[in-house]
């Protein structure tokens, strides 16, 4: 296994080459309730994040949904 960069919420990390969202997610304690994940600005529904790898140079940011007006 090696390891490749990414961005993770402006921030560059080094991540295993067959990280998906949801090990992120789990390497970085973040709760999947109430967030959404943007991947190179594209927000992934949470049926994909299981299935989604991540490769080397993803922008990932991870924020809270928020309602409101």
């Amino acid at each position: 296994m090696s390891t490749l960069k990414i961005t993770f919420n402006g921030e560059p990390i080094s991540i295993s080459d067959e990280m998906t969202l949801v090990d992120l997610l789990e390497n970085k304690k973040i709760e999947r309730v109430g967030i959404a994940i943007a991947v190179n600005q594209e927000v992934q529904t949470k049926t994909m994040w299981s299935d989604t790898r991540l490769k080397a140079g993803d922008d990932v940011v991870v924020f809270r949904a928020i309602a409101g007006g």
